[in-house]
């Protein structure tokens, strides 16, 4: 009974010792992951690895509801460079994001990084709708604001030519501005609206 006890206890203890070996040895890991939310709208991610290999797979993945991701960014690392932290800046982030990064090896064996939710910041301004974008005479330009702001709106042609300026208020909220673009010679246009903070939004219309 003893010596069953005794090689029980040495194949559990060969085990465990293998076990530590390998958790100590992994591959590739990530030690570190973390986002922060910038004032433009940009989500900057930061990551960590350890790495064992002499390159790394990466994919930046990201979801808006948590469940289905798409890889906004891949790359390869080598060894030397695996030391040092990684980054990747997202843009134009509005609402709740989720974010993972997989990490992988050359023969694409992955693994998945804890889940990081960001909610960005709203945007400043944006254009809700331009009705009719087909203009004869009159449009209607229909801007939400979080802020009372100044504006400019600058209408371009397909020359990149300035054509009208227009200066005007907006007011938090929903903002209904009147367009008379009569004189304007038939073609494709571009409207771009212009904040004091240097946002920019555009949308493009056609005068018959």
């Amino acid at each position: 009974m003893k010596k069953i006890i005794t090689i029980l206890l040495a194949i559990t203890t060969t085990f465990l010792a293998q076990s530590q070996t390998n958790n100590d040895t992994t591959p590739i890991r990530l030690s570190s992951f973390n986002a922060t939310s910038l004032t433009n709208n940009n989500i900057k991610l930061n990551w960590k690895v350890v790495c064992f290999l002499e390159f790394a797979n990466f994919q930046v993945q990201r979801s808006t509801n948590g469940i289905n991701y798409t890889t906004i960014n891949m790359f390869q690392s080598d060894r030397l460079r695996c030391k040092q932290p990684f980054d990747y800046e997202d843009q134009n982030i509005n609402g709740k994001i989720y974010y993972r990064i997989n990490v992988g090896d050359k023969e694409g064996k992955f693994s998945t990084s804890k889940i990081i939710v960001v909610t960005g910041k709203s945007k400043p301004f944006e254009i809700i709708s331009l009705s009719p974008s087909i203009i004869t005479t009159y449009t209607q330009l229909n801007i939400s604001s979080a802020i009372a702001d100044k504006a400019q709106i600058l209408i371009t042609n397909a020359q990149g030519i300035t054509v009208k300026q227009i200066s005007a208020t907006l007011n938090t909220g929903t903002n209904y501005i009147n367009l008379e673009l009569s004189n304007l010679a038939k073609g494709f246009y571009n409207i771009s609206v212009h904040n004091s903070t240097a946002n920019i939004i555009s949308t493009r219309f056609i005068k018959q």
